[in-house]
């Protein structure tokens, strides 16, 4: 009898547990550290001219914003000043960076909408692997967000420094990362390649 009672108390236990894990409040969001990861600080600089573009990893800025403009616009690229004062004004040209346009972290699947708390970045050098992590916490269990809604973005400037980082190529890895009070959900997509000289 006191056996029968032991397994029902851990089973009921452990219904409880998954229960907790599935809707309570979830574990606080934090920046991701990966083990032999070398931390990088970045300036973020947004585009909020629509629509939303992608545009190729480069070290020249010019180059980047020249992108910008082909994307819109058929005709040859104008001069680099007057790119300058339409697409991220308050930039300039600086060595050793790599500028990445980018989406910031949006995630919307099935009705699902995940909102990021905020993203850090890290490069692997053993894959010669940017990694830009988009984290959040959630419950494993959330209900459908926005049914017909979907998220309008812009392009944000990743104005990455590449001292720590060898010359040659490298994959530029979003890493989607949702923090749960018992195992994590990761989903990791390339988003481009680059050339560091």
């Amino acid at each position: 009898m006191i056996r029968k009672t032991a397994i029902w108390l851990s089973v009921a236990a452990v219904v409880v547990f998954l229960l907790a894990d599935a809707f309570v409040a979830p574990p606080t969001a934090h920046d991701v550290h990966t083990p032999g990861g070398i931390s990088i600080q970045i300036q973020t600089d947004v585009d909020s001219a629509p629509p939303v573009v992608s545009i190729k990893p480069s070290q020249s800025l010019a180059n980047v914003r020249c992108q910008r403009w082909r994307k819109l616009n058929p005709d040859q690229c104008p001069d680099d000043s007057t790119l300058a004062q339409k697409y991220w004004p308050q930039l300039t040209q600086r060595s050793n960076t790599l500028y990445v346009g980018w989406q910031p972290c949006v995630s919307l699947q099935e009705s699902l909408q995940t909102v990021y708390y905020g993203f850090n970045l890290e490069y692997l050098g053993d894959t010669r692997a940017l990694i830009i992590h988009c984290y959040s916490a959630s419950a494993w269990l959330v209900r459908p967000c926005c049914p017909g809604v979907s998220i309008t973005g812009y392009l944000a400037l990743l104005v990455v420094p590449t001292n720590g980082i060898p010359h040659g190529a490298i994959s530029i890895i979003q890493d989607d990362r949702r923090e749960h009070l018992v195992g994590d959900q990761s989903d990791e997509s390339l988003i481009a390649t680059a050339t560091i000289s």
